[in-house]
């Protein structure tokens, strides 16, 4: 079975980047290592086609929150998706929060 296709602009040789809050750079650095990981205040500057923001109530919530949030929305030229992390109860057969995953604006419901 193929790969799932991350996004089109990723599929076409496209970049990714990852922007997470800075307590979050540890875990994901561990676990994903082709692609950039990096708080919002590294990633000033930078763009990718594609950017995929972790938490971004956790970057909100950092000092100068807002404007960190700011910068990580508009690091991507293409696709941004966003993971926001719930609060609730772990699933039985794993230590991770729950994920929730907004869908992208042209698969909601109008």
């Amino acid at each position: 079975m193929p790969p799932p296709k991350l996004c089109d602009s990723c599929s076409n040789g496209g970049t990714v980047g990852v922007i997470a809050p800075a307590d979050r750079i540890a875990g994901l650095l561990a676990v994903l290592s082709e692609v950039p990981v990096l708080t919002a205040t590294q990633s000033k500057g930078l763009e990718w086609d594609a950017t995929l923001l972790i938490d971004p109530q956790g970057i909100a919530a950092e000092p100068r929150g807002w404007n960190r949030l700011y910068v990580a929305l508009t690091r991507c030229t293409q696709e941004l998706g966003h993971l926001t992390l719930t609060q609730q109860s772990p699933h039985p057969r794993t230590t991770s929060p729950d994920v929730a995953v907004s869908p992208r604006r042209e698969d909601r419901p109008v």
